[in-house]
């Protein structure tokens, strides 16, 4: 339960970013991935997923920053980024 609450915070957080900025849906469904996958990775190396707000915030916005970085183009237009 304690885990599915940081999965729908941590997701529900990451969905409110994404549609500040432009972005590809591509882009926000491969952060989705590698967020979930990072809370499933960290959950089998401590056992128990605590409820630690700010690492939460740290790793959905890493999330979406690596997306980015793997997806959209190199040189965006700074005009168009931002919604």
């Amino acid at each position: 339960q304690e885990c599915d609450i940081i999965y729908y915070y941590g997701f529900d957080s990451m969905l409110r970013l994404a549609m500040k900025i432009s972005i590809k849906t591509e882009t926000f469904f491969l952060a989705g991935d590698i967020y979930q996958r990072s809370l499933a990775y960290t959950n089998k190396l401590t056992g128990i997923f605590k409820e630690d707000w700010p690492n939460v915030t740290l790793l959905f916005v890493t999330c979406l920053y690596m997306a980015i970085k793997l997806i959209e183009p190199y040189n965006p237009d700074p005009k168009t980024l931002i919604k």
